[in-house]
Parts: structure tokens; C-alpha cells; sequence
């Protein structure tokens, strides 16, 4: 009389059936401070703290934003593409913070490390 659904409808949306790699723990790691990273700098936006560095500073952080979540949602796919914007991302984040002294050390270390492990499994995505 009623048919019973056997599978979710978007069950198999992100399933790729040629040679998926299980995802190492330390890509998701960085998919979890990818996002963790992204809402620290949208409560910088939003109490007006990024404002006080450079006039222009709100929207460059709102357009990382954008592409980090962006970035991290393709990497958590296992997507080649993710892993080398990413990379380009990141290294322009840390040209940027280094040059107006918003980036220390651990963050610049943290994000030498994901660039790294980025490239590193890179050569294994899809």
C-alpha cells in the first residue's frame, strides 16, 4: 500500500564510486579549524574589531571567510582542487597578517603545518 523509502534522498551525493580514499584524520583536523578559523574572524567582523586594522579589513575578511569554508567543505570531499586553493589562500593569509602584524607565530606555524599535509595527500585526491 505504502512504499518505504530504502535510502535517504541524497545518500549517495557525495559518494564517489572510483577510487575514494578514506580521508586521513589530520585533513580532518583541518576541515574543523578551517571552521573554528572562519567564525573567530566573523566575530571579528561583526563586533567591529577587524575595522580598527585597516579600513579594507572587513571585507578581505569576509572574502576569506567565504573561501575558507569554501575550501574546507572541497577538502572534506577529498578534492584536488580544495587542497591547491587552500594552500594559495593560506599562504596569502600569512603574507597579509605578517605585513600588518596581525598574524604571530603559532597561527603562521599552524598554517605552514596545513599547507604541508595539503600538499602532502594531495597527490591522493580525486
Amino acid at each position: 500500500m505504502f512504499k518505504t523509502a530504502t535510502k535517504a534522498p541524497l545518500s549517495g551525493f557525495f559518494k564517489n564510486t572510483v577510487n575514494r580514499m578514506k580521508r586521513p584524520f589530520s585533513i580532518t583536523l583541518i576541515c574543523g579549524l578551517s571552521v573554528i578559523n572562519a567564525g573567530y574572524m566573523a566575530l571579528q567582523v561583526l563586533f567591529g574589531f577587524a575595522s580598527a586594522v585597516a579600513p579594507w579589513y572587513p571585507f578581505y575578511l569576509v572574502a576569506l571567510i567565504i573561501a575558507e569554508l569554501f575550501c574546507a567543505l572541497g577538502l572534506w570531499n577529498m578534492q584536488k582542487w580544495a587542497a591547491y586553493l587552500y594552500c594559495a589562500i593560506l599562504g596569502a593569509m600569512i603574507a597579509v597578517g605578517l605585513s600588518l602584524g596581525t598574524m604571530g607565530l603559532i597561527p603562521t606555524l599552524l598554517s605552514g603545518y596545513a599547507i604541508v599535509t595539503m600538499l602532502y595527500f594531495a597527490k591522493r585526491m580525486r
